[in-house]
């Protein structure tokens, strides 16, 4: 969760504690599989923001 607000994606923050309490919870697989799939591909945006700046930064 810390990385996610020092990545600046906050906002996704919350549904990380949320998949953490459906995990905890045992829920449904497809109750966890899209909200997994989101944060991945919130996460891999980020990542790739990131690799961009580094990037720039040895240009």
């Amino acid at each position: 969760k810390t990385q996610l607000n020092y990545m600046g994606v906050a906002e996704d923050v919350s549904h990380v504690h949320e998949l953490e309490k459906l995990a905890a919870s045992k829920a449904d697989w497809s109750v966890l599989k899209p909200k997994i799939i989101t944060l991945d591909g919130v996460c891999k945006q980020a990542f790739a923001e990131m690799q961009a700046y580094v990037d720039g930064l040895q240009a």
